[in-house]
């Protein structure tokens, strides 16, 4: 008995750390993806670095709110595990195969934004200061969705 109380802990590890990957990938994706599209315009360089830093938050935090959605006390752990799995794989494929084709394009091909863009993100104090900062907020934030799913939960 004791036995299965430990494998189903190990699942819901499983479950969680699964989850964690694809949804940071996923976000991630979507981060680069969008960056990568601004540099064909000539939007301004402080707007595509909060753009994309918050499209990269709000779709983090949305599909954390949309993972806790799908956990109920009879959730087959093992599906959605192989779900997040294969979830996280195609989204590193997709950052490779991006960045290797669609990132040499653009680099080839709008140099000069490209480099405009890098150079401002190096140089853009405020931006690379507060970015970090972001970050713990989204963790808050997410931790909150989680306190607030788990208050809500029947025990």
């Amino acid at each position: 008995m004791e036995n299965n109380y430990l494998k189903k802990d190990y699942l819901l590890v499983a479950f969680g750390l699964s989850a964690w990957l694809a949804i940071s990938g996923f976000a991630y994706s979507v981060e680069i993806l969008f960056e990568n599209l601004l540099i064909l315009t000539n939007f301004d360089n402080k707007f595509k670095f909060w753009f994309t830093d918050i499209l990269f938050n709000i779709s983090n935090i949305l599909s954390f709110y949309f993972f806790l959605k799908i956990i109920k006390p009879n959730v087959d752990y093992l599906k959605w595990i192989k779900f997040f799995i294969i979830l996280y794989i195609i989204t590193q494929v997709f950052q490779f195969l991006f960045t290797s084709y669609v990132g040499a394009y653009i680099v080839e091909n709008y140099h000069e934004s490209w480099v405009n863009q890098t150079d401002f993100y190096l140089k853009y104090t405020f931006g690379l200061i507060l970015k970090p900062i972001i970050t713990y907020v989204r963790l808050i934030i997410v931790s909150f969705l989680f306190y607030s799913f788990y208050e809500k939960a029947e025990i």
